[in-house]
């Protein structure tokens, strides 16, 4: 089985959004690979970590291996299969075969996938509950064990090994036992949770459709703020700092992302452009390097500006 570094796959699941927006309806798969102990290609070299090393991409659909045309997400998970989940189900790839999952155990449409620190596999589906695949075994959790949704959207893990849910109509999360608890707060009880994303000491933030982003302790929502009360455009993602805890990276429906401090307005946060990116859709920390990403331009940071990743060559903006 090739071997793909979980530390550095290229934003599989970025690239996937972004194809898939496209008219091509297709998938984008790339990553790195390990050799004598050093790393290779991926998105080291995409971002020119790695000197003399270039890279490649290569459009997988239907009319080559893959089953279907259709992805909503993608994880490169630590044991080396590449996990693809779309509306016609669930499928792993060993670098070499496109295997499609049977859809017992509720695996169906796949939404969203996460990697927890006991490297299970959570599923996120669009209509059938989440589905934890651990080895062999699946535990399929629905609203019958209190999902407040069966449409997940996300996942993400705190300082605890508690497991945090995203669904279409609010917050829950399993804890140790895999017992189903729900995040009852009015303010986000309806809203459809699109991103939650943890810190480095484990904090949990969260990011709705609607533009409102919070952060949960102790299992309860502590900070809630509307983007009119950040001062910017209507917050589309988040990112929580990989290093210094307390810190986000906010995507917006601009052209521009906002870091700082949880809680502190634009004025106090560094703007960074992120143009022609005019819709952050997506933000990720991999390779040493935050990328951000559109419907159809995706990208990274790197020293405060922003490169657009192509197939020939890079932009700087």
């Amino acid at each position: 089985m090739r071997k793909y570094n979980n530390k550095t796959r290229l934003l599989t699941s970025i690239l996937t959004l972004l194809v898939i927006a496209s008219l091509f309806s297709t998938t984008a798969l790339a990553a790195g690979e390990e050799e004598n102990g050093g790393t290779i290609g991926g998105g080291y070299a995409a971002t020119g970590q790695i000197e003399n090393v270039g890279y490649t991409s290569v459009i997988y659909d239907a009319t080559n291996g893959l089953p279907t045309s259709d992805a909503n997400f993608i994880l490169g998970a630590s044991n080396g299969y590449v996990w693809i989940g779309g509306y016609s189900g669930i499928i792993r790839y060993d670098g070499t075969t496109f295997e499609r999952l049977d859809t017992s155990d509720g695996l169906t449409s796949g939404r969203g996938f996460f990697e927890d620190s006991k490297g299970r596999i959570w599923v996120a589906t669009n209509d059938n509950g989440v589905v934890v695949l651990d080895g062999e075994e699946r535990i399929h959790f629905t609203y019958k064990d209190g999902l407040p949704s069966s449409s997940i959207r996300i996942f993400a893990e705190d300082q605890n090994g508690d497991i945090y849910i995203g669904t279409t109509a609010g917050i829950c999360y399993v804890d140790s036992g895999m017992t189903v608890h729900v995040i009852d707060d009015e303010r986000v009880n309806e809203e459809r949770v699109l991103k939650l994303v943890s810190d480095s000491e484990g904090r949990i933030y969260g990011q709705t459709t609607n533009g409102i982003i919070f952060s949960i302790d102790d299992h309860r929502v502590s900070e809630l703020y509307e983007s009119s009360q950040i001062g910017v455009e209507k917050i589309s993602t988040i990112l929580a700092d990989p290093d210094h805890a307390g810190k986000l990276y906010i995507g917006t429906e601009g052209d521009a992302i906002y870091y700082g401090d949880f809680g502190d307005d634009a004025d106090h946060m560094k703007r960074i452009s992120v143009a022609p990116i005019e819709n952050t859709h997506w933000l990720s920390y991999d390779c040493g390097r935050v990328w951000a990403a559109s419907t159809t331009v995706a990208g990274y940071i790197e020293d405060g500006r922003f490169y657009v990743l192509s197939y020939s060559h890079e932009q700087r903006y």
